[in-house]
């Protein structure tokens, strides 16, 4: 995925934004336990969310743990979940630089392809089940891309993927119909607001997108266009609003679920409807707490 499931944290009751710190905190852990210290800079806001969904951290209020040290506390990090967590980080990853490099040639996914393929190759291996559903959906999203099929047909397909990749996630464990509905919700809003984002970009660059019109601009598309991006946010939004409808707070990750769909989606929808680039942040910092760290995209 690519970073814009964001929780805003002043949005965010003092628990809630514990939590999501300790969940951040957790897929970055994960990432080095399973796969090596390089391997940290793959943390993404979307694998935040995946760990948030399958509840796979043991103490999700406790205090922040450092970064670096506490070697005995951190084992927690190599669980089932997590690996899977990280595991799903990498084959996404390596499906988006392979498009990369397929759509733009690009230089930057080769050399990271190269950098990751030991991690890559790894997840692969131990999780072949997952790598097949993760290409054989690109591939589907390819195929309907160029079929050129309507924005909201390839956002379905994108959704089917990380649904299923989230029932090999939670290997089946948690994957209630609620949560499933949830991540495919939450998906579909993701490839639409990605295209809106992309949508200059890929303009000077001659790539597809699915929004795609005689525009040069992004604001220039939105204010020729504005009835359709209205309906097609509205279509996404009424996704989201039955998904996060559905979720019954039990826990503080079930409280921060719906926190993410009611206040953080929409903010970033305004942000890029207004031609802003989502903010890089940084890391939580205890009491002098500033934000989150700017995740790849």
């Amino acid at each position: 995925m690519f970073g814009y499931v964001r929780a805003f944290k002043k949005f965010m009751p003092r628990q809630q934004k514990q939590a999501y710190r300790n969940y951040y905190c957790g897929t970055c852990f994960a990432l080095q336990k399973n796969y090596g210290q390089m391997f940290r800079f793959l943390l993404s806001y979307d694998m935040v969310l995946i760990g948030i969904l399958t509840k796979s951290h043991e103490d999700p209020l406790c205090g922040r743990m450092p970064c670096f040290g506490q070697r005995n506390q951190k084992e927690q990090f190599a669980s089932a979940k997590w690996e899977r967590v990280a595991a799903l980080s990498l084959l996404l990853t390596a499906e988006k630089l392979r498009d990369d490099i397929e759509d733009e040639d690009s230089l930057k996914a080769k050399i990271a392809t190269h950098t990751l393929s030991r991690g890559i190759k790894r997840a692969k291996l131990e999780h072949p089940d997952m790598a097949y559903v993760i290409a054989a959906g690109y591939q589907e999203i390819l195929a309907a891309e160029k079929a050129k099929k309507s924005t909201i047909k390839i956002a379905e397909c994108f959704s089917e993927m990380m649904g299923n990749a989230f029932r090999l996630v939670v290997a089946d464990d948690d994957a209630c119909s609620e949560k499933m509905a949830y991540v495919k919700a939450v998906s579909e809003w993701v490839y639409f607001i990605d295209a809106l984002d992309d949508y200059e970009k890929d303009a000077q660059k001659g790539c597809f997108n699915p929004l795609a019109k005689s525009s040069a601009t992004q604001s220039d598309y939105i204010n020729k266009n504005i009835l359709e991006v209205l309906g097609l946010i509205r279509h996404f939004y009424e996704g989201l609003d039955r998904a996060s409808g559905a979720i019954i707070p039990t826990c503080v990750e079930d409280e921060l679920l719906k926190n993410i769909a009611t206040n953080s989606i929409p903010s970033m929808t305004a942000t890029i409807l207004n031609g802003n680039k989502p903010p890089k942040m940084r890391h939580f910092h205890g009491k002098s707490e500033r934000g989150i760290l700017c995740a790849n995209r």
